[in-house]
């Protein structure tokens, strides 16, 4: 399909996990694109998770657009393409345990 015909909400990737096919919109691998490159950019210079999470403070916005449809961020974190996106997702993940659980303050 040449690129001037996509839409950013048609199905541009497909991939194979363990049960079953999953397909991505341009949009949602642009955005993983983007976090990707950051998050890993960010772990080459040595930061940590603390660092990781302050620094991509900005692309919340971002994250949130994957995590509006939960099957394809589960999907693209799970596919082993993205390990800087799982990685952030992690952190995240175990920022809100810790608030949940009381052991983070949150306003």
């Amino acid at each position: 399909m040449p690129l001037a015909s996509w839409r950013a909400d048609e199905p541009v990737r497909s991939s194979t996990t363990q049960d079953h096919q999953v397909s991505w919109t341009a949009k949602q691998l642009a955005i993983a694109d983007l976090l990707e490159a950051e998050v890993l950019r960010l772990v080459r210079a040595g930061e940590d998770d603390v660092d990781i999470l302050t620094a991509m403070a900005p692309h919340m916005a971002d994250f949130k657009k994957l995590l509006d449809d939960r099957q394809a961020i589960r999907e693209i974190c799970s596919s082993g393409c993205y390990p800087g996106l799982l990685r952030y997702a992690q952190i995240l993940e175990t920022v809100a345990r810790e608030i949940a659980a009381g052991r983070i303050k949150a306003p």
